[in-house]
């Protein structure tokens, strides 16, 4: 009887024996088969990729648009008297989510030295002189505003109710042979001097 036994532990030992070795041979054959499918993936990965990249145009998804609050700043140098004129205005809502591309053609004789979603910078030089300069005079009566044109002619720009009458002998005289200002902001202090 105990050679039966030994027969039958020699058989259950070989069996697995026979059984962990098919068990790996199995594994083996699974893990090569996945990294087979991995690499075959990569390469058709890869090769996909090549063919997109020929028949696709690239675009730019961060491409900047203007915002329904973006302001514009003009900025305008006169090579007749030297000065840089700004003035700003909000963006048309015909220009709200243009790209710098689209805008340009807008102001295409302009120079864009900023632009972002919320303000876009435009300069321009212009001959002759800006608008910013003035003389202020009197016609004997009443203070009067001019502005200079390019050519030194005057041109009529306000007539004030501010009367000659009650003004020191000084500033008659003063303003007999005119005070030449640049800037609005100036013009207006001038003014309200006398007010």
């Amino acid at each position: 009887m105990r050679k039966k036994s030994i027969v039958i532990i020699m058989f259950i030992i070989t069996a697995i024996i026979l059984f962990l070795f098919a068990l790996l041979i199995y594994n083996l054959m699974i893990k090569k088969q996945v990294n087979d499918k991995a690499n075959i993936q990569t390469i058709q990965t890869s090769e996909s990729n090549e063919i997109i990249s020929d028949n696709v145009t690239l675009t730019n998804s961060q491409e900047i648009k203007i915002s329904p609050n973006a302001i514009i700043v003009f900025s305008k140098f006169y090579s007749g008297c030297g000065h840089t004129v700004e003035s700003k205005e909000k963006a048309s809502i015909n220009m709200v989510n243009m790209a710098e591309s689209e805008f340009c053609n807008l102001y295409s004789d302009w120079k864009i030295d900023k632009f972002t979603s919320e303000e876009i910078e435009l300069s321009k030089n212009f001959d002759g002189n800006c608008d910013e300069h003035f003389l202020v005079k009197s016609n004997n009566e009443y203070i009067e505003i001019y502005t200079i044109h390019d050519d030194n002619s005057l041109g009529l720009y306000k007539k004030t109710d501010i009367a000659v009458k009650y003004l020191t002998d000084d500033d008659i005289a003063e303003l007999k042979e005119g005070i030449t200002i640049y800037g609005r902001n100036n013009l207006n202090a001038y003014i309200e001097s006398f007010e």
